[in-house]
């Protein structure tokens, strides 16, 4: 059962690698093209959403490969990600809107990282509650 939760972390991960290196590159561009100044304060918090959109989708692949070690943690990891990429990608969709460029593929990408995600995460919380505790210790050794 703990391979699911972690198919799905890693999986998740993966697409907000993508999409993460699509909003670091891509917008980072656009916008200075669009502002003609690199050092623009629009510029500037586009490349930092787009280094969170990096760093966050990490935490979701490294809960996916904790999932066969510690469901909590993974759980934890991996809902994580999932709430703070859907934040930076309503941000990310809004300046997409902004330079009147399309988002709906974008949109499918993000509905994809946060489903994985979410399900995973879900998933590694309900079936470590469901894991009960064994011990080595027989009743003899007691």
């Amino acid at each position: 059962m703990n391979r699911i939760p972690t198919i799905l972390g890693v999986a998740g991960g993966l697409v907000g690698l993508y999409i993460g290196y699509f909003l670091t590159i891509g917008l980072a561009f656009a916008t200075v093209f669009a502002a003609r100044s690199f050092m623009d304060p629009s510029v500037t918090s586009v490349i930092k959403l787009g280094f969170l959109a990096i760093l966050l989708p990490v935490l979701g692949i490294l809960g996916g490969a904790l999932a066969s070690y510690s469901l909590r943690l993974a759980g934890i990891f991996m809902l994580t990600s999932c709430i703070g990429s859907s934040l930076i990608n309503a941000l990310a969709i809004s300046m997409i809107d902004r330079l009147n460029s399309s988002w709906i593929i974008s949109f499918i990408f993000f509905v994809a990282e946060i489903l994985c995600l979410a399900i995973g995460g879900i998933l590694a919380l309900r079936t470590s509650r469901k894991q009960p505790i064994t011990s080595n210790i027989t009743p003899s050794q007691a």
